[in-house]
């Protein structure tokens, strides 16, 4: 079963939420899109036993791990997950979805971070699948402020921007100092749209003077594109050489915590009292 550090933390606090606009004793359908390692679905199920849970992902790993978690915890009203790209219309999806059937739709952790398509069709979904009076719960949906303390009295503050904010991103532009740009290699058309996103905020002229810290998250998983393709491809080089600001490239992995560490250094190089 794969552990996300960041479920971990906020299953319990999603899960209140939930319960206190859905009663525990409701019975029916739910839908869960984007449910990563199935942390959440394993915990819901556990306090709703008469609903029917219907975790997805568009990664394999993130299925099997889903699966792994039904068996652990040995949930049978946790369906086994299936693979749903909720950018694609209802009836490509395997499974069954009529119209007005679900009493529930859970997203978590998705639409701050990914193409506008998909919040599209995340809420298109919703009002074909939930019944009058149903429920989607949304979290990570917006900004958020982390306060990182690097050293002894020296703390800096880091302003997570999804990328489907892009149209907004300017408007923090103003303050920030240091810049952290992440991006997917899992998802190779992600990639290509971050890059033009990337080369946009490094021709704002409010960022001249800053400094930027690319990096290239999910280096774990498999077929993930590598350091070396992502330079040949977007000519790494090249963007170095042209852009007026200092950039630093850094291979990352969230999940099993591989050059985390690299970022804290970096950050206290580049420490500043303004937000990052």
């Amino acid at each position: 079963m794969l552990k996300a550090p960041a479920s971990e933390r906020n299953k319990e606090h999603i899960l209140k939420v939930l319960t206190e606009h859905v009663s525990t004793e409701t019975s029916g359908d739910a839908l869960e899109i984007a449910s990563g390692p199935g942390t959440h679905a394993a915990l819901f199920a556990q306090h709703y036993k008469n609903i029917s849970w219907q975790p997805s992902d568009i990664e394999p790993r993130s299925i099997n791990s889903i699966s792994e978690y039904k068996k652990h915890f040995n949930l049978s009203n946790i369906k086994e997950p299936l693979r749903i790209d909720i950018t694609t219309p209802i009836g490509e999806w395997k499974g069954n979805f009529p119209e007005k059937s679900l009493e529930i739709m859970v997203n978590i952790n998705m639409i701050h971070i990914s193409p506008w398509a998909t919040a599209k069709g995340l809420f298109k979904t919703a009002g074909l699948l939930l019944k009058p009076g149903g429920h989607l719960f949304l979290y990570g949906v917006g900004t958020n402020l982390v306060n990182v303390q690097l050293q002894k009295k020296q703390e800096v503050t880091v302003r997570e921007l999804g990328g489907s904010m892009s149209p907004i991103w300017p408007n923090f532009f103003k303050d920030a100092k240091n810049i952290i740009f992440l991006l997917d290699l899992s998802n190779r058309l992600q990639v290509s749209a971050a890059c033009i996103q990337l080369l946009t905020t490094l021709s704002h002229k409010s960022l001249v003077s800053s400094r930027f810290l690319v990096l290239l998250n999910k280096v774990d998983s498999v077929s993930v594109m590598t350091k070396t393709e992502f330079e040949s491809l977007f000519r790494w080089s090249e963007i170095v050489k042209h852009c007026k600001q200092n950039v630093t490239l850094l291979e990352i992995s969230a999940l099993t915590g591989h050059n985390l560490d690299a970022i804290i250094d970096w950050l206290q190089q580049n420490y500043s009292s303004s937000p990052s």
